[in-house]
């Protein structure tokens, strides 16, 4: 960064009201050493919460960071200290900001715009890109009104925040009616937008050309045998100590790996805590 650069971020961060931290980027070529942060798009007070986390992580090797922005808030069931990520043809400036200030501290951003799993707990009333309406099922995610509503929002977040984010991920564990068709549609929009980042399609289900490969992988013992491009543990339950963490960032498929942690994801109890098994990957 040049000193005119300087200049115009310390005036961009003033107005802001955020900290300039300077890190130095990953190659972009680097295969993806990610952790999921899930609520690290939403959270209203990240810099207060995960400064030192944000540290820990950089320092323990991970490259880049998994945001999920649509999660479900305000309720009994929603996690207390999140606030929308996006809406339904647009994301919100508290996307934005958090997207930016894991950027600034070093890590690529990986982010998923959908989020199925949420839907087949029940928790779409509580969700501001499904327009807080309850009830939904899997099959009510992928019509056409909603695939228009999706490109709108993929387009606001290449807008608003483009150089920013490193990739994307089609849709959060997809499976319902329509989601094939969908997914790829929503592929074409990405590269016809410009956006030149790696693209994930989180399902073994089928494949979409140009995407790499991430399906979720919810056991241990399936980790070594997945023969995707990126291995992803989002949802596995039995990965938790710092041996199996160890053995599996040791294993990652051909693109890099994702390492999620049910400790680290924060419920409607509070945040999640990172902990010193999560960090052992090197």
């Amino acid at each position: 960064m040049n000193w005119f650069q300087k200049i115009i971020a310390w005036f961009v961060n003033l107005w802001d009201r955020t900290p300039i931290v300077e890190h130095r980027q990953p190659d972009s070529g680097e295969p993806m050493r990610a952790i999921m942060a899930t609520d690290g798009a939403s959270d209203k007070e990240l810099d207060k919460y995960r400064t030192k986390d944000a540290e820990r992580l950089r320092d323990a090797g991970y490259n880049t960071v998994y945001l999920v922005p649509d999660l479900p808030n305000k309720g009994p069931k929603a996690r207390p200290y999140v606030g929308p990520g996006r809406k339904e043809r647009k994301v919100t400036s508290l996307c934005v900001e958090n997207i930016k200030w894991w950027y600034r501290r070093g890590f690529r951003v990986l982010v998923a715009l959908g989020n199925e799993p949420s839907v087949r707990h029940g928790l779409s009333g509580l969700m501001d890109g499904l327009g807080r309406k309850g009830g939904l099922s899997k099959d009510d995610i992928y019509t056409v009104m909603r695939l228009d509503n999706e490109k709108a929002c993929w387009s606001d977040l290449l807008d608003k925040c483009g150089d920013y984010i490193w990739g994307a991920v089609l849709y959060l564990e997809p499976t319902g009616r329509g989601n094939e068709s969908f997914c790829k549609a929503i592929y074409a929009h990405l590269r016809a937008k410009g956006f030149k980042g790696p693209i994930l399609n989180n399902t073994s289900r089928y494949t979409v050309a140009g995407a790499i490969q991430a399906p979720s992988i919810n056991k241990y013992k399936d980790w070594f045998k997945s023969k995707a491009g990126v291995r992803n543990g989002d949802g596995m339950q039995d990965g938790t100590t710092a041996e199996r963490v160890k053995k599996m960032a040791q294993a990652p498929g051909p693109q890099g790996f994702d390492l999620w942690f049910d400790a680290l994801r924060g419920s409607s109890a509070g945040r999640g805590t990172l902990q010193d098994y999560m960090l052992t990957i090197k």
